[in-house]
């Protein structure tokens, strides 16, 4: 998993920034109904982009991946900031328990797309920026 070489290559302490995108993204859904279009409407055989191999669910799921890959979340964020299309994460590279609880005490608002039932736990990265 991406994190886990995130997490190889971050000094202790370094953080992570990764822009996913977003199962209830406003792109995702513009581009499902252009596909659905050309493609059932048009009889077309169009691919207008590479498939995504998953989406960002929320942030109970960048948690458990974060966790899995021994990073701390530290921020998530979704929603009219960016127009609803990418989640945008950050995640430390803790060496201690104090650093780590450090890391989890920041918390952004709560994921408008994300309910109470449980989530999905894959996904990758679209692009990151390391600190």
């Amino acid at each position: 998993m991406i994190f886990r070489e995130f997490r190889r290559v971050l000094k202790p302490g370094g953080k992570v920034v990764a822009f996913w995108p977003h199962a209830h993204a406003s792109s995702v859904m513009v581009l499902g109904a252009a596909h659905f279009i050309l493609n059932r409407v048009l009889k077309k055989k169009t691919q207008l982009h590479p498939a995504e191999i998953t989406h960002c669910r929320g942030r109970k799921q960048m948690e458990g991946m974060l966790r899995e890959a021994g990073l701390s979340l530290c921020d998530y964020r979704f929603g009219s900031a960016d127009l609803f299309v990418q989640a945008v994460v950050v995640a430390n590279n803790s060496s201690n328990k104090e650093e780590s609880q450090a890391g989890q005490a920041v918390q952004a608002a709560p994921d408008p797309s994300e309910s109470s039932e449980a989530t999905a736990e894959e996904g990758t990265s679209q692009g990151a920026l390391l600190a």
